[in-house]
């Protein structure tokens, strides 16, 4: 059984400076920082901006 959950996650000092050092594949700040956390984290983004693929993080859309 696969438990999954949402949850909300108040980005640290460090994933706010880690999201400016990213790759320059994504222009958008707010984009940069979810890369960030969800990297630190080990979480599965939610999304389907084709960008945010191009980063070493796992994504899942419908």
């Amino acid at each position: 059984m696969v438990h999954s959950q949402i949850k909300t996650m108040v980005p640290s000092a460090e994933e706010m400076i880690e999201s400016v050092n990213l790759p320059d594949l994504h222009n958008d700040p707010f984009d940069r920082l979810l890369i960030a956390q969800a990297k630190n984290n080990n979480c599965l983004l939610v999304t389907k901006d084709k960008i945010i693929k191009q980063y070493d993080i796992k994504t899942f859309w419908v």
